[in-house]
């Protein structure tokens, strides 16, 4: 089953493994600002690795002070397949972004900027695996 934002993680510079998450672990994460923030595993149970910005980061905004890290979520179904793939042909309704973000945090699709998007490998594996 997948992981969301596993992927997003890095130990000096290498993609992290669930199996490399301990509590009090240092993982580095994308701002969102440029750039990464170095966060503290500061929870770890069987669905769940929350990562806490190391202390020392004056004001930031609230959305960058935590990562969650998702174990065994649930596999996209065949209508958000086909979502994503109409999403990624440069539609930008409020549904096709939430679609994008949720396949970013699965892995699938990179957000580069509002208006461009781009596949991973797994994503490409996915989709195909998909039937697509």
């Amino acid at each position: 089953m997948p992981n969301l934002n596993l992927h997003k993680g890095k130990i000096k510079g290498r993609m992290i493994k669930r199996s490399d998450i301990k509590v009090g672990c240092f993982v580095d994460f994308p701002s969102g600002l440029g750039g990464s923030l170095e966060y503290k595993c500061t929870e770890l149970t069987d669905k769940l690795a929350r990562f806490t910005a190391k202390p020392g980061y004056k004001d930031l905004p609230s959305w960058l002070k935590h990562v969650d890290v998702h174990f065994d979520v649930e596999e996209f179904t065949v209508q958000e397949w086909q979502n994503l793939d109409m999403a990624m042909k440069a539609s930008f309704i409020d549904t096709d972004r939430e679609i994008l973000h949720k396949a970013n945090d699965y892995g699938y699709i990179d957000i580069i900027s509002f208006t461009q998007n781009a596949w991973t490998e797994h994503g490409i594996e996915e989709f195909r695996k998909a039937g697509f």
